[in-house]
């Protein structure tokens, strides 16, 4: 997955998803910690490629599974 950001006219790399990013994609704080992606407290930005991106990977991610729960003797 490739995360983009644009600073002075030039793309490049970013570091992690910004805060408004993972809010336009609709993912909750407990869905985005176990999709396991990096997160950038420093950019403010959104940018739809990276938002479609995170739709993309919260669609594709496993749904979770409850732990069998422990028999008592």
């Amino acid at each position: 997955m490739k995360i983009t950001v644009e600073h002075r006219g030039i793309t490049r790399k970013a570091k992690g998803f910004s805060g408004k990013e993972i809010m336009d994609a609709g993912i909750n704080c407990h869905s985005f910690c176990s999709l396991k992606l990096p997160f950038d407290m420093r950019r403010k930005t959104s940018y739809k490629e990276n938002v479609a991106a995170l739709k993309e990977a919260a669609k594709n991610a496993p749904a979770r599974v409850a732990k069998p729960k422990a028999v008592k003797k």
